[in-house]
């Protein structure tokens, strides 16, 4: 039972993102260069904003310190982003005289960029929570100081994998 639990819950958070992933931007090579971007540099700000958490001890003391720096970091990436697209736009206009049939109009580059941010994000954030749900010793990360309560730090900087025992 604990493994239907976990397949359940893991369709019912994953299900819709996976169906718009490879509905909408699987099939469009150019929407799924910029999702696996998008996912790169969320993992890249989330890493540099957890190393500030660790390089000032103030932060460590109070959250309310540490998610302004935190959201400050995201969203330079999320402008790193976007000037990485307007450049990167740019240059494939130049070079191919029929860029009109690439997929590279806003909505659909912000829709990918978007679900890539939002993938990666729940399944970092998430994940443990529904390997943690298919049992004991199902592979969920523990501290040894607490055994009752899944590790914070290995989810937010490893993927989550149900093989891990």
């Amino acid at each position: 039972m604990p493994a239907a639990t976990a397949i359940g819950a893991a369709l019912l958070a994953f299900g819709p993102p996976a169906v718009f992933f490879f509905g909408f931007i699987a099939p469009r090579s150019q929407l799924l260069i910029m999702s696996i971007l998008a996912a790169f540099v969320w993992v890249v700000a989330i890493t540099i904003a957890g190393v500030v958490w660790v390089a000032i001890p103030p932060l460590q003391e109070a959250t309310a310190l540490h998610l302004p720096v935190a959201v400050l970091f995201q969203e330079a990436a999320r402008w790193c982003l976007g000037r990485i697209h307007v450049s990167a736009e740019t240059y494939v206009v130049q070079l191919m005289p029929a860029a009109d049939s690439m997929a590279w109009n806003d909505l659909s580059v912000a829709l990918a960029a978007g679900s890539g941010f939002g993938i990666v994000h729940a399944v970092t954030m998430h994940g443990g929570a529904i390997v943690a749900s298919a049992g004991p010793s199902s592979g969920a990360l523990r501290p040894a100081a607490c055994p009752s309560a899944c590790s914070r730090a290995p989810r937010r900087s490893w993927w989550p994998s149900p093989t891990w025992r």
